[in-house]
């Protein structure tokens, strides 16, 4: 069964992965990038790379741990020739424009690693207002797997080919499709999923709560200095640490006009709760 007579494909959904140099999506580099795109009449397209990440792949990438980690397998050798992020940078975004995302854990780890990548080499691009079909998430609802424990409980098979970039977002969308027919009390939109999958702080100013309304006021709802702190006594040199740093651009915005001295203002509403 494809994943488009399950749930209505609005506009292009990419199911992706990516190979890494290492597990902190905010500092390691992409060594491989794949992913499988449908598209609303159904279509579906697979494409993948290698990534020169610029700097030494650690052994420990390549090879593993030996326990929870396998290794990719990608050496310095198979990436020397291959395009870097800033050759891929403008293909992606033409590819990414106007999209959705799914795959496995990839709001934790591919998406923010991909917003960094795309920030370092100058290029801004985010995820806002895109939905998210996290396969990973779908099943942490009952309890934490892997991608291949995932592929061997909902498919019945071993996961060969694993941390291959389209093998896994190929897989991811198998375990997905799987997922959605044996759970039968799961929505069946992409904007209901998304909501189910990453429900939002009633009081959340931007996407992500790094703000928040408190007693009609914004304050900032992260780090240990400037957290609980109305954002209008925030120092003007974190919030331009904030402009630079692995935020989404609502955030930003909401920084910036901070910076001009203008302040987001709360709908008046009748609830008395909010």
């Amino acid at each position: 069964m494809n994943l488009s007579e399950l749930i209505p494909i609005e506009r292009s959904l990419i199911l992706l992965d990516t190979e890494t140099t290492g597990q902190n999506p905010s500092q390691d580099r992409i060594v491989q990038i794949g992913f499988v795109q449908i598209k609303p009449d159904g279509t579906i397209r697979e494409w993948e790379t290698y990534v020169n990440p610029g700097i030494p792949i650690p052994v420990i990438a390549t090879r593993g741990n030996g326990e929870n980690y396998p290794g990719h397998g990608i050496t310095d050798d198979m990436v020397a020739k291959a395009p870097s992020f800033l050759d891929l940078a403008p293909h992606l975004l033409r590819g990414f424009k106007d999209c959705d995302y799914g795959g496995y854990n990839l709001k934790s780890y591919d998406l923010p690693l991909l917003r960094a990548e795309f920030e370092r080499v100058g290029t801004p691009w985010n995820y806002s207002g895109a939905r998210i079909l996290d396969g990973y998430r779908l099943w942490q609802l009952g309890s934490k797997r892997t991608l291949s424990d995932a592929v061997e409980h909902f498919l019945g098979r071993s996961h060969e080919g694993a941390h291959g970039a389209v093998v896994d977002a190929r897989a991811s969308l198998h375990v997905i499709i799987e997922q959605l027919q044996r759970f039968q009390t799961l929505p069946k939109t992409l904007d209901q999923l998304h909501a189910l999958q990453w429900p939002r702080d009633p009081n959340a100013v931007d996407e992500e709560g790094k703000f928040i309304w408190k007693h009609g006021v914004v304050v900032c709802n992260f780090g240990k200095k400037w957290k609980d702190q109305p954002l209008h006594k925030i120092d003007k040199g974190y919030l331009k640490w904030m402009l630079d740093g692995n935020f989404l651009a609502d955030t930003k915005h909401i920084v910036s006009e901070a910076l001009e001295g203008r302040l987001p203002k709360k709908e008046i509403s009748d609830d008395p709760g909010v």
